[in-house]
């Protein structure tokens, strides 16, 4: 079975990056993910259909708003309930990330959830595990609505087995960035809502001074 999996990828990464006209399975071909109006794409599909095949999961993102976790609320909720694990590593970067967005993702009992603070983190991956294989996004989509959905954005997917130097690599980047985060949880959020509102405010300001 590994060794039919080994051979059917070798095929699909001859298409992917050699010559297109190789026959092999698309589904494990490297393909570009982004939200396409016309041919009816959107980045949060492929996110999705990845969560629904993956037994474990870890999202490295800049941003996190209560729109990107609510898009993917019911997908979060029946992994749940299917004991399916992850992590989401998200920053406090230009101050963006919604301290409401944390509350909301803080309430699935199989998701942790880690806070990159003061490391101007601007990274942007999707990893998902299922067995020996993996399939990893990586491109520009943060973890919220428009990026999900309706923005211009480039993604890459790629599919490796779990001896491949990529997925070597980007899991111990993964896990460099949990150690330098702290895991969320409510004081965690109080704290940053406390310095995310006072930011907010003194920026609202300003702008508005410079509109009068």
């Amino acid at each position: 079975m590994m060794t039919n999996f080994l051979e059917n990828l070798q095929n699909s990464i001859n298409t992917g990056f050699i010559n297109s006209e190789i026959e092999s399975f698309e589904n494990l071909q490297p393909k570009i993910v982004m939200n396409d109006r016309a041919a009816e794409k959107k980045i949060l599909s492929s996110i999705i259909d990845n969560l629904l095949g993956c037994e474990e999961f870890t999202f490295s993102v800049a941003f996190l708003t209560s729109g990107g976790v609510k898009s993917l609320h019911n997908t979060f909720k029946d992994l749940e309930e299917k004991n399916v694990f992850g992590n989401v590593i998200i920053s406090d970067y230009s101050n963006f990330t919604q301290p409401e967005a944390m509350r909301k993702l803080c309430k699935f009992k199989n998701i942790k959830t880690y806070f990159l603070r003061d490391k101007k983190f601007h990274g942007k991956s999707f990893l998902f595990k299922n067995n020996n294989k993996y399939n990893l996004i990586i491109g520009s989509s943060n973890l919220t609505q428009d990026a999900l959905s309706s923005n211009l954005e480039i993604n890459l997917q790629v599919t490796a087995s779990d001896k491949s130097k990529i997925i070597h690599e980007i899991t111990s980047l993964n896990k460099k960035y949990i150690d330098y985060s702290i895991e969320v949880d409510t004081a965690v959020i109080d704290e940053y809502e406390k310095y995310y509102e006072e930011v907010n405010s003194k920026t609202f300001m300003k702008k508005k001074n410079n509109n009068e």
